[in-house]
């Protein structure tokens, strides 16, 4: 996928996605809406559009799959977070500046950030030592099922394994397919209403992961 004046390349899209796209049609893309100009041998050409939504394509970015030793500075960092913002809120925002080099107004605004991440689950940051799950309301679902997200935190390194592995278990149990989606942040899945989430935990164990 390039664009049509620079030839700056935005990414790559699924084979199948293409074969099935026209000239003058319109696909979103992150947060741009994108126009088709041209399609060769080798490359689609888009300009930015405007209009309603278009199409959202089967998109195969470029995974960096964060490695656990940087994810665990992530999930240490919240950890220490997490217990500075109940205790000393302006004397963490002060070690923001001083030890991480954070301007003040980035520090007041991360500071916030997190403020209502706790308010709005009533708990804990998800960090090292704390998984946190999240259970999505949405309309759009089907109404046997719900989203569910483990804020992992773990990067992609783990995570993605973690989920092929998650997703393995649950269909030996159960005999069929089970949707999940990984990222460097969380596993995502489509639970049936009648399964507990603590029953997801039974599925991978030390014993059982690596078959």
């Amino acid at each position: 996928l390039r664009t049509a004046d620079t030839r700056a390349l935005l990414g790559e899209l699924d084979e199948e996605f293409v074969w099935e796209r026209s000239i003058g049609e319109t696909f979103t893309l992150g947060s741009q809406l994108w126009r088709i100009e041209n399609i060769t041998h080798n490359d689609v050409e888009v300009a930015p559009a405007t209009g309603a939504t278009g199409i959202f394509p089967f998109w195969r970015a470029e995974e960096q799959n964060r490695d656990f030793h940087f994810s665990e500075r992530i999930g240490l960092f919240l950890e220490r977070a997490d217990g500075s913002l109940d205790l000393d809120a302006p004397g963490f925002k002060q070690e923001l500046m001083t030890t991480h080099a954070m301007e003040e107004a980035a520090a007041n605004e991360l500071v916030r950030f997190l403020h209502r991440q706790k308010e709005a689950t009533g708990t804990h940051l998800p960090h090292r030592h704390h998984l946190l799950i999240e259970h999505v309301d949405d309309p759009a679902s089907r109404a046997d099922t719900r989203q569910v997200i483990l804020h992992t935190l773990w990067g992609g390194r783990v995570n993605r394994p973690f989920a092929l592995a998650l997703a393995a278990a649950w269909e030996e149990k159960y005999q069929y397919p089970l949707q999940v989606i990984s990222d460097d942040d969380a596993v995502s899945l489509m639970l049936p209403l009648d399964v507990e989430t603590a029953d997801l935990f039974s599925l991978v164990t030390p014993e059982n992961v690596e078959a």
